[in-house]
């Protein structure tokens, strides 16, 4: 396994991402970083000899969570596991019902809550407004906090797929409508594609019996590749049946994150955020939180860190030779 330095952009003093010169793949999604507290800790709460209590809640379950990541972030910054914190982990796995007890049990024991994923941060919000939650989600309103927006990635990873089948005329989107910034991310990825002149065929997935269909549907269309446009809880819940499913049709597929791209996975490539810098952002909010800050005292962040990975076992099974340009802009390559 080989691995590059993570490359940034640049953001203005509205957000937006700036053009450099030879930065052209780092014109991506603005994601607007930020914690959605229903409270503030009094101030020098970090009392000699206390253990404070962090929930951690997510939607999903997979090893990339932010949510898992957390707590070795908050490791680097002195809070230890039983020593002066103690963290409890629900994740809901991709069944989202769940979202909503798990939210109120972490709730009536902690001092500050972490909530992964849209629908995960609606479930604590909605538990309790008396702690603090970091909240990392695509969008919905927010006081402060973390916000992911999607459009404008999503349109990147038409361009990024498009690189990686170079001949590429049509192409098939696996979409959940459903989810948060769904329909504004369909948008982006139409005007991306097009721009490159590229088809588009949509293949809207809102759970496991939809998924052989939808490819069945892309053969017989012949589309060249697919594109999995977002992974909300219930499609990351089913990665590695798709990367299955993708590999049985020949189907180069671009996925959202690292985690579709995983040995254990076996996806082709994923282009997405940098789920460790986004983690380090949202420990430095806790810590502060913990630490005393007060409701409005901490600044929106927009981290414009992103990562193109790819598995170059799942290519060579599909035959497919990776451009060496895009290897060369490969943040990690995955080569068992």
């Amino acid at each position: 396994m080989t691995g590059k330095a993570t490359r940034r952009g640049a953001v203005d003093s509205l957000g937006r991402l700036s053009h450099h010169p030879g930065m052209d793949r780092r014109r991506f999604l603005l994601t607007s970083v930020a914690a959605d507290f229903a409270a503030a800790l009094p101030a020098g709460a970090q009392l000699a000899g206390k253990v404070h209590k962090v929930g951690l809640l997510t939607s999903a379950s997979d090893p990339y969570s932010l949510s898992t990541r957390v707590p070795a972030q908050l490791g680097l910054l002195d809070w230890r596991e039983n020593h002066n914190v103690r963290f409890r982990f629900a994740a809901a796995g991709g069944t989202e019902e769940r979202l909503d007890e798990l939210a109120k049990q972490l709730v009536a024991e902690g001092d500050v809550m972490v909530a992964s994923g849209t629908a995960a941060v609606r479930a604590a919000r909605g538990a309790s407004r008396r702690i603090p939650i970091v909240s990392v989600f695509e969008e919905g309103p927010v006081q402060t906090g973390i916000a992911v927006f999607g459009p404008e990635l999503a349109g990147k990873r038409v361009e990024v797929i498009r690189d990686l089948v170079p001949r590429l005329s049509h192409l098939a989107v696996l979409r959940n409508p459903t989810v948060a910034g769904g329909e504004a991310n369909w948008r982006a990825v139409q005007a991306a594609a097009a721009a490159l002149g590229v088809g588009l065929l949509s293949l809207e997935v809102r759970g496991h019996a939809d998924l052989q269909p939808a490819f069945a549907t892309a053969r017989r269309r012949l589309v060249g590749a697919i594109l999995v446009l977002t992974s909300d809880s219930r499609m990351a819940a089913h990665a590695g049946t798709i990367a299955a499913l993708a590999a049985e049709a020949g189907l180069p597929a671009l996925y959202p994150d690292r985690y579709w791209t995983v040995p254990g996975q076996g996806g082709l490539a994923s282009y997405g955020e940098d789920y460790l810098d986004i983690s380090q952002g949202i420990a430095r909010y806790v810590d502060r939180i913990l630490k005393g800050a007060v409701l409005g005292s901490l600044p929106v962040e927009r981290p414009t860190k992103f990562e193109l990975v790819i598995n170059l076992k799942t290519a060579k099974a599909l035959g497919l030779t990776i451009p060496p340009a895009l290897l060369a802009r490969a943040d990690q390559v995955i080569d068992p």
